[in-house]
């Protein structure tokens, strides 16, 4: 087991404890640590499955916050996952939020945003407007025909993919 596995296990143990204060305690350490590969994946998990206020806050802080680039494809991942509606609002807004760069995973959020319900469109929406001016011609073309073409299978988002439209041209 490497050392990078070894640490990923401690910080899983940590978070599935039942003392919320640990949890919050170990969430806040993570973001004076060397970024791990698997922390998003385990952050979500504990945003999906607990009920727990302030531990949510802690984990929606944390994803806010993010500047690591690295971690952004382990973030699309996880929205790409079959959580509930709030973990994945969660981690849509934070991409937007993070400030980091998510253009080239534009068409992962078109997808999201037409398959998701209003407030997770909207989040979708925020992070598209963000990118769209670093995303090529071609790529803006193709996520107007996506938007098109679920247009009518979504009724009470059909303002808001005409405004889409409107920003990706």
């Amino acid at each position: 087991m490497t050392s990078q596995e070894k640490r990923l296990r401690l910080i899983e143990s940590k978070l599935k404890g039942t003392n919320a204060s640990a949890v919050t305690e170990t969430i806040t350490s993570l973001r004076n640590e060397e970024p791990c590969r698997g922390v998003i994946r385990l952050l979500a998990e504990l945003f999906n499955s607990t009920a727990n206020s302030l531990v949510r806050k802690k984990i929606q802080d944390f994803m806010n916050d993010m500047k690591e680039q690295s971690l952004r494809s382990e973030v699309v991942e996880e929205i790409r996952k079959d959580h509930n509606k709030e973990t994945i609002r969660m981690l849509v807004s934070s991409c937007w939020q993070s400030g980091l760069d998510y253009s080239e995973y534009v068409s992962d959020f078109t997808m999201i945003f037409n398959k998701s319900d209003y407030e997770t469109a909207i989040e979708c929406f925020t992070v598209i407007e963000g990118c769209a001016p670093q995303v090529s011609r071609h790529t803006r073309d193709h996520l107007i025909v996506l938007l098109r073409e679920n247009e009518s299978a979504v009724s009470e988002k059909k303002a808001l993919v005409k405004e889409l439209v409107t920003v990706l041209r």
